[in-house]
């Protein structure tokens, strides 16, 4: 067994203990273990890395780990304002992508070569930057949900302002994504945009947030309309993220 399949089952087996754990334990040993997926996703990513000798990001086996991974750091970073749920929730979600990447079949696991035009140093910054936002916004929507789903108002609220903070942040990461990329297409295509699928969807994604925060922002929404907007930014993202790449091939189908 390679060190990134078998980083991977031990990921997996730290995510089943933090889905189910905090149903019958809330210590300090829970937030020990998250560090820990997060240390074993990440020292995956460096281990496929090796195996590979490229930047682990160009094709779905790696982007799941990698987006594993991002779901993992906003679990650590928002710890201290999580409540039992979030980290069940997101737990699972980071069990159920891991999951998925280590039953994927032989040909999507297997190493993909990058073309020299598309070998340089933004696609470290490009990549990263644009997956991290994906884990923000995924993260996002689910205290959206969580939103929808709770009658308490004091944890209404608490959802309603993780969600903003994340999203606000998720949106620079974002938005940070878009222009690296448009910097790197620009080296590698001779032009900064091509109206690429990727591109197209990847804008119609950073719309939506951009909405989300100016409706936040200078008409005070909040509460419930926030939280479907969430929703449907999720489904942008979703399909940005894997959508496009099996339906709509374009310049990004290496991805």
């Amino acid at each position: 067994m390679k060190w990134c399949e078998l980083l991977l089952e031990i990921s997996l087996i730290l995510s089943i203990a933090l889905t189910f754990l905090p149903l019958v334990y809330r210590g300090n040993a829970l937030k020990l273990l998250e560090i820990l997926l997060s240390i074993s996703l990440f020292s995956a990513i460096v281990a496929r890395g090796f195996e590979v000798k490229r930047f682990p990001v160009v094709n779905l086996y790696e982007s799941l780990i990698f987006l594993a991974w991002g779901l993992s750091l906003v679990t650590i970073i928002f710890s201290k304002n999580f409540l039992e749920i979030e980290h069940i929730l997101l737990n699972l979600l980071i069990f159920i992508i891991i999951g998925v990447s280590t039953l994927l079949p032989p040909w999507e696991k297997a190493p993909h070569y990058l073309i020299p035009a598309l070998k340089s140093y933004w696609l470290y910054f490009h990549v990263t930057t644009s997956f991290l936002s994906y884990s923000g916004f995924f993260a996002a929507a689910i205290l959206g949900f969580l939103y929808l789903i709770t009658e308490r108002k004091e944890r209404k609220k608490l959802f309603d302002k993780l969600s903003y903070q994340i999203t606000s942040i998720s949106f620079l990461l974002l938005s940070t994504g878009i222009l690296t990329g448009a910097v790197w297409a620009h080296y590698a295509w001779g032009r900064y945009w091509s109206w690429d699928p990727k591109e197209t969807w990847s804008l119609i994604t950073w719309i939506i947030y951009a909405g989300y925060l100016h409706a936040r922002i200078t008409r005070g929404w909040g509460g419930k309309k926030s939280a479907i907007w969430l929703l449907a930014g999720f489904l942008a993202t979703l399909f940005t993220f894997l959508g496009v790449n099996y339906l709509l091939p374009g310049l990004h189908s290496y991805l």
